[in-house]
């Protein structure tokens, strides 16, 4: 692991002032766009208002983050060390499964495909292969019936700060394995609810370690807290909706919704 940069006043000073903020949530709904009685984020994923007003009830169930340490072998480690991280770098990777899903090579495959035309995103193959694996571990049954893409994200003393959000916006089975790449700090915050709270804590903190992978339902409140000054924190996220019998806890802490939304039958 590359040992921190020293950081100037300035970084440091800033930090302070971050850390200090209080916390900000991602609103479900953003200047909402209703065409024919649906409600859009702006983003391609029109939803009922009624959906939206569930959207705010859902509290996350501890029991459905998975925690795996030393997920990466010394070789990994060193890509992602040696790797040039920049504020603006991400990579994405949208990837339709047949209706009767796909199994775990033909996915891989595909996926080795995409990656060739995706520059800078590192190991995408590998860590797209960890995340099956890491739900079969769960759940040999679990069937992949969308992949929403895999995406990098850097933190450092240019792009710096989060706010409480979610990795879907609709109510699907939608899962995210969350990867720390590189750096040393920076944990990922997860919180009871939505409800916007400037006085809000986060309920559980996982501490930043290189080569910890982080699986869970993806709409469950969560936020990147800042690397301290002269640390990057590099992370990528695989999306993804799975037929499983783990999407019959999601809603265990919000009675009312888990008779109303069949996960296991809705899709992208």
């Amino acid at each position: 692991m590359k040992p921190l940069a020293t950081p100037t006043i300035e970084e440091i000073e800033r930090y302070k002032e971050i850390k200090a903020r209080p916390e900000r949530v991602l609103p479900i709904v953003d200047e909402p766009l209703c065409v024919d009685g649906k409600y859009s984020y702006g983003i391609p994923y029109p939803r009922s208002e009624e959906e939206t007003n569930d959207l705010e009830k859902i509290k996350t169930n501890y029991d459905l983050l998975f925690i795996k340490d030393d997920v990466f072998n010394q070789e990994q480690i060193e890509i992602f060390d040696n790797h040039e991280w920049t504020h603006t770098q991400h990579g994405s990777y949208n990837y339709l499964i047949p209706p009767d899903g796909v199994d775990g090579e033909q996915f891989i495959n595909n996926v080795k495909i995409a990656a060739k035309t995706i520059p800078n995103v590192p190991l995408m193959d590998f860590l797209i292969f960890d995340t099956i694996q890491a739900v079969r571990e769960l759940d040999p049954n679990a069937q992949f019936t969308y992949f929403h893409g895999i995406w990098y994200t850097v933190q450092n003393k240019i792009h710096v700060g989060d706010q409480i959000h979610r990795d879907f916006h609709r109510i699907m089975a939608g899962w995210t394995c969350l990867y720390h790449l590189a750096g040393t700090s920076g944990e990922t915050l997860f919180f009871d609810d939505y409800i916007p709270d400037p006085n809000k804590k986060p309920s559980k903190v996982v501490d930043f370690k290189q080569g910890r992978r982080i699986l869970f339902p993806g709409y469950y409140s969560h936020r990147a807290d800042i690397p301290v000054p002269g640390d990057t924190r590099a992370i990528a996220v695989v999306r993804f909706q799975i037929k499983t019998v783990l999407n019959e806890q999601i809603f265990a802490k919000t009675p009312g919704l888990e008779n109303k939304y069949d996960l296991n039958n809705i899709n992208q």
